[in-house]
């Protein structure tokens, strides 16, 4: 992969991760964390 492309990816990946943090940050809002059941016990239960 050259330079450039690597440019590329670079900004993409960097996008990606800001797109994602601020998504997280605005969910937190919204959410109180005590009722919010993890994915591995409701697997569990079942």
């Amino acid at each position: 992969m050259g330079e450039p492309a690597y440019s590329v990816l670079k900004m993409h990946c960097d996008n990606r991760i800001e797109a994602i943090a601020a998504a997280r940050k605005e969910q937190k809002k919204r959410e109180l964390p005590l009722f919010v059941i993890h994915p591995a016990t409701i697997a569990a239960g079942k």
